[in-house]
């Protein structure tokens, strides 16, 4: 394979990192949302929540970008590259996990107050 096809590859996972972070920051938008209103319903409904929103909203960009390289490997035989970003999906998944914790603590804390205030004003 030559440089020029690897270097296009290498901009290509570039994109799909940038384009990520939007997709994050809209779920996580709209997550917010969801959270609060599974608070106002019942309160046991968010341990489930959290579990199953943190997943989706987080992973769900890595799940993306990897789907698309692989019908990009798929479509153009960039087997090798393609196995040796594989290798990366520790470092790939790091600020996913991260921010999914920070998701659920401060989500956490924008709930208790968002609570309060609610039965304070009734």
């Amino acid at each position: 394979m030559s440089k020029s096809n690897i270097k296009g590859f290498s901009i290509l996972q570039i994109i799909l990192d940038i384009v990520s972070v939007p997709l994050t920051i809209v779920t996580l938008y709209f997550g917010i949302i969801y959270f609060k209103d599974a608070f106002r319903i019942q309160n046991f409904l968010v341990p489930t929540s959290y579990f199953g929103g943190s997943f989706l909203f987080f992973f769900l960009p890595i799940f993306l970008k990897f789907y698309i390289l692989n019908k990009i490997e798929n479509m153009l035989n960039y087997k090798d590259i393609f196995n040796n970003y594989k290798k990366k999906l520790f470092t790939t998944c790091f600020i996913p996990i991260v921010n999914t914790i920070i998701f659920v603590i401060f989500i956490r804390k924008l709930l208790k107050l968002n609570v309060n205030k609610d039965y304070k004003d009734n």
